[in-house]
């Protein structure tokens, strides 16, 4: 784990310990079990950071299986994860921890009284997860990520894959970030000169829909740092794109700002100082 990413799981950490035994949550005797309902979209991966946070809960003296229950559920999508959401609610868990934009808005819809701490989430003031960052205001709090300017990351791109003409771009229709992103990506391919192959995915049958109709020569480069199913799909996309055609550079990214992968290379490599982990 980087330096970075321990850095917010053990502020993740506090941040849980501090509320759960705040007066935000009801007063408990010293010898109860707090429950942590979890929650996560993107059935191909876990957050990385669950096992650390669950490691980092332990150092602070919060033991899964004896004085804390952290259930964490792992979801194919924003529906079931309002479900899971609303049953933490009901059942009165202690906290909810909410990892990524999906699960971040539905415990948000869930519930406006049981406290959220909310984990990879990017531009919570844009998303209308809190009001500002000072003053978060009602139930939410947590770690964010901000996003790396759109036109950045394509421009490199094009430094990295000199003669990058047609840009593959999946996005999510139905992703408020995806479609708050997308304009971006659209000026940056104008500035560039670049021919823009936009395609809509929400779940991973969509994501094979899309490489199962493409073929190689219809796009030089694979763009998919828009937010929703960079962090839904992260694996699936990285295998089919590897799968359609192994001389694509693709631009991917899972719960961090995006990272270049070198199919020649077979290696992750920074771009603007991350790393896919």
């Amino acid at each position: 784990m980087t330096p970075r990413r321990h850095c917010a799981v053990v502020t993740l950490a506090l941040a849980v310990v501090a509320l759960v035994t705040s007066g935000i949550a009801p007063a408990r005797s010293p010898d109860k079990t707090w429950r942590i309902g979890a929650c996560h979209v993107g059935l191909d991966h876990v957050p990385p950071s669950l096992e650390p946070l669950r490691s980092a809960l332990n150092e602070l003296g919060y033991a899964d299986g004896k004085n804390l229950r952290l259930d964490f559920r792992n979801l194919a999508d924003e529906a079931e994860a309002l479900a899971v959401n609303r049953a933490f609610a009901r059942e009165r868990v202690d906290l909810i921890v909410a990892f990524e934009n999906d699960c971040i808005r539905a415990a948000k819809a869930a519930t406006a009284e049981i406290p959220v701490v909310f984990l990879h989430g990017n531009d919570p003031v844009t998303s209308g997860f809190v009001a500002n960052l000072a003053h978060p205001g009602g139930n939410l709090t947590g770690v964010t990520t901000f996003m790396v300017d759109q036109a950045k990351q394509i421009e490199l791109f094009t430094e990295i894959v000199p003669g990058l003409k047609r840009l593959l771009v999946l996005y999510d229709p139905h992703g408020p970030l995806d479609m708050q992103l997308l304009p971006e990506v659209r000026q940056a391919a104008i500035a560039l000169k670049l021919q823009l192959n936009e395609q809509t995915a929400s779940t991973e049958a969509d994501v094979e829909r899309v490489f199962a109709a493409l073929r190689p020569e219809d796009v030089d480069g694979l763009y998919f740092g828009l937010s929703d199913l960079r962090t839904r799909h992260p694996a699936s996309i990285i295998r089919l794109a590897g799968r359609a055609s192994c001389r694509w550079p693709r631009i991917a990214a899972s719960g961090s700002p995006p990272a270049l992968y070198s199919p020649t290379r077979r290696m992750w490599q920074p771009t603007v100082g991350w790393r896919l982990q």
